[in-house]
Parts: C-alpha cells; sequence; structure tokens
C-alpha cells in the first residue's frame, strides 16, 4: 500500500484568501494615494480657496470651477487642512507598505507548500519533498511531543546520501490529515510498536455513542 500526503484543501484555500486580501487591499491602498486622495485634496483645498475669496457666494461659484476642472459639482465633504490630505496620503502609502508584502509572503507559502508532500510506501519507506529518502531501515525516531496537541511530528532519519541525520515533517493541519495520520501511525509502528499497539487498543476501546445508545435500547 502507497500513501501520498499534499497540501490540505482547507489551508490551500486560507493560504490563497489571504494572498488575494492582502494584495487586493494593498493595490487599493496605492490607488487611493496615487490618485483617489490627491484628487480629493486637490478639489477640498480648492473649495476651501474658493470660499475664503467669496465668503458671501462661493455654493453659488462652486458648480462653475468646478464644471471647468472636471470635478463632481456637488459640494465636497468635510474640508481640512492641506496637512491633513498629506496626512491621509501618506497613510494609504503605509497602508500598501504593509499589506502588499504580506500579499506576497502568503502568494509564495502558497506556491512553496502546494510543491510539498509527504509519500509512504509499505514496502520501502518514506519520501518527501526537498529530497528526502527514507528506507525504513534508515529511520531512527519519531519526534512526536506535540503530536496530540498540535498534530505535529518529525521522522527522523539517517541520509545515507548525505552521511547525516536529517528530519521529514507530519503536520496534519498543513498536509492532508488522512494521510499523514496514516503515515504517522506507519511510522510509530516500526520505530515504537508498544506505543502504536497501546494506540489501537485505545481507539478500538472508544465506544461508538450511536452504537452504544442502540444497544442500551
Amino acid at each position: 500500500m502507497s500513501v501520498k500526503a499534499t497540501i490540505a484543501t482547507g489551508y490551500r484555500l486560507r493560504l490563497l484568501l489571504m494572498t488575494l486580501m492582502m494584495l487586493g487591499f494593498g493595490v487599493y491602498c496605492v490607488y487611493d494615494g496615487h490618485v483617489a486622495y490627491p484628487k480629493t485634496k486637490e478639489i477640498g483645498l480648492a473649495y476651501q480657496e474658493l470660499s475664503d475669496q467669496h465668503p458671501d457666494d462661493f455654493p453659488e461659484r462652486w458648480p462653475a470651477l468646478a464644471e471647468s476642472n472636471g470635478w463632481p459639482t456637488k459640494v465636497p465633504g468635510k474640508i481640512k487642512s492641506e496637512a491633513e490630505y498629506d496626512s491621509d496620503i501618506k497613510t494609504q502609502w503605509i497602508m500598501a507598505a504593509i499589506t502588499l508584502p504580506l500579499g506576497l509572503f502568503f502568494g509564495y507559502k502558497l506556491l512553496r507548500e502546494s510543491f510539498r508532500w509527504v509519500a509512504m510506501d509499505e514496502a520501502t519507506g518514506l519520501t518527501a519533498s526537498g529530497g528526502h529518502d527514507a528506507p525504513w531501515e534508515k529511520i531512527t525516531g519519531l519526534e512526536r511531543e506535540r503530536w496530540k496537541t498540535k498534530g505535529i511530528a518529525k521522522v527522523v532519519y539517517q541520509d545515507a546520501a548525505r552521511n547525516s541525520e536529517r528530519r521529514i515533517l507530519l503536520d496534519d493541519f498543513k498536509s492532508d490529515r488522512a494521510a499523514i495520520g496514516k503515515i504517522y501511525d506507519a511510522v510509530l509502528t516500526r520505530v515504537a510498536p508498544e506505543e502504536a499497539a497501546a494506540n489501537v487498543a485505545a481507539k478500538a476501546a472508544v465506544v461508538d455513542p450511536a452504537v452504544e445508545e442502540s444497544g442500551g435500547a
């Protein structure tokens, strides 16, 4: 039997969503900082200047001035000082500087995680992306302290080609949970058979509530 664990669908969608959200918001901030907010500033300052020069009839003069510049003829909203407009524009650029790199980071993570995999062949052992090749006889341990709480374990093996100890990550959040579980159980059976047998017995002892209710009836 062979098993291959690739990126989990839910994890892929989370990374894709974060990528689109960050990049989309970042592009929107760039547009606001480069186009929308400077235009709002130009219109607001022009309206303020008109009201200062013609305090008695500037509302009547505004439509003509707006049309001559291709601006909306409706009265602008809250008028701000030039410093306040500049602060708003600066804020947009700051947000863009934060969200665009985050979007690229999540996009890179999505791409990288999509090419990660761990495979098991019951006859030969484990292989994984990143050049991992771990025959059963070369597997020396299973770091599983975080397995029960985080679903994370590391298969320790001796890499004959590199003459060094290496680790293969098993993560049931990032990878297909069912496949990772089967790989974990198979490795545990070889490195700690008594613990593996105890786990099997514990699972078998769990009574299905539906069966228990049916039996009680």
